[in-house]
């Protein structure tokens, strides 16, 4: 008689079952690694991307508190939105025991140099010259003098300028009076990204502009 011994080790099969389910674990583990490494980085990402326009803003508020300074009664020509092929620009100007200076930004496409990719960049600007009481801000020639935010691979406009006459008052305090207001239409990386989300208006009002 024939004796089989009954086999005690690892089969082939077996062997070729433990490796695919080890490789499907591994798969799965890369895949999850994989998500989560991608949406590390869009969440920085657009964490830079709305800090950015924060900050801009911030030094924009900071730029407009000069603005109308020693002109006594300030008129919609002393700070100007303007939107044209140059791109969305805000000017304005003040004087200062007698000499003006005409300051303004600007919202405008570029193109990095290292890689190429087309961009947006807010601009501080000053006048080069012929800047007066009664100079066309518009039609001034302006010379950049700081960058205050550059915004790589973005080719959406993101900042839209309006200046109004509104009663108001700065940061909410004190009474109300008639000055020129500041009113800012601005993005987040959530709107840039489809979610349905209205766009963020901030509004200042300039102290030293009196309608």
């Amino acid at each position: 008689m024939i004796n089989i011994n009954k086999q005690t080790g690892a089969t082939l099969v077996g062997q070729m079952i433990g490796m695919l389910v080890s490789m499907l674990a591994i798969l799965t583990c890369v895949s999850m690694h994989k998500s989560l490494m991608q949406v590390t980085v869009e969440a920085k990402t657009n964490a830079v991307f709305d800090r950015q326009i924060s900050s801009a803003l911030l030094q924009l508020q900071y730029d407009l508190h000069n603005a109308g300074i020693g002109i006594d009664s300030a008129t919609a020509n002393d700070v100007v939105a303007v939107s044209n092929a140059a791109g969305e620009s805000l000017f304005w100007r003040f004087n200062d025991a007698g000499t003006y200076t005409c300051l303004g930004v600007r919202e405008e496409a570029y193109v990095d140099a290292q890689t190429q990719l087309a961009g947006r960049r807010l601009l501080e600007l000053q006048a080069s010259a012929n800047c007066t009481a009664s100079s066309d801000l518009a039609s001034l020639t302006w010379q950049a003098t700081a960058t205050l935010a550059q915004f790589r691979n973005q080719t959406n406009t993101l900042f839209a300028f309006e200046v109004v006459q509104a009663r108001c008052t700065p940061y909410g305090l004190g009474q109300a009076e008639n000055h020129l207001q500041v009113n800012i239409d601005t993005v987040t990386s959530a709107q840039l990204a489809g979610a349905n989300v209205s766009a963020i208006e901030y509004q200042y009002c300039l102290a030293n502009t009196h309608i």
